[in-house]
């Protein structure tokens, strides 16, 4: 069981997260002979957790190393889930367009807001006429250079193809 009268338990404790107030208000019901509650809430950078009060400083460190365990796993598997959803057919032109929508969003996923149904450009000003051009080409189709987009949303930094048509020569 834990002693909190030891420092290094009550160190184990920051470690994984407990707050110090925390420790102490415990530490203070185990002065006092009182019964401690098995759970505690702990501030992670996923949110606050109810944990289980550990018995003792070895089981706090196996738990910290499951837990990171699990996380690592949680990602590899996202990782892997994205590749199989790029995975191509190198025959299917449905597979191939997928990639470059992915492709795409995965370029701008920094820049863009999605408010509504527009997608806010908010990178580099620069590169906004370029972005709004394949933007279009990615989900419409190629348009030739003295082609102008215009915004049927009248939001000017819209980056949707949905919200976009095309107009001649600067012409709106």
């Amino acid at each position: 069981m834990i002693d909190l009268s030891k420092q290094e338990h009550q160190q184990h404790l920051l470690k994984i997260g407990v707050p110090q107030y925390k420790i102490d208000s415990i530490y203070e019901k185990q002065k006092r002979g009182e019964k401690l509650s098995n759970w505690v809430k702990i501030e992670t950078s996923e949110g606050n957790k109810i944990i289980r009060m550990p018995e003792d400083p070895k089981e706090i460190e196996e738990r910290k190393n499951n837990h990171k365990k699990i996380i690592q796993h949680q990602k590899l598997r996202r990782e892997q889930k994205h590749e199989e959803e790029l995975h191509l057919d190198e025959f299917s032109e449905l597979s191939e367009e997928k990639k470059l929508k992915t492709m795409f969003f995965k370029k701008i996923e920094d820049s863009i807001i999605v408010k509504t149904s527009c997608w806010l450009w908010v990178g580099n000003s620069d590169e906004f006429n370029k972005i709004i051009k394949e933007s279009y080409e990615t989900f419409k189709h190629k348009i030739d250079e003295d082609i102008d987009l215009s915004h049927k949303c009248e939001n000017s930094k819209c980056i949707n193809p949905n919200h976009l048509y095309t107009t001649t020569g600067g012409k709106t």
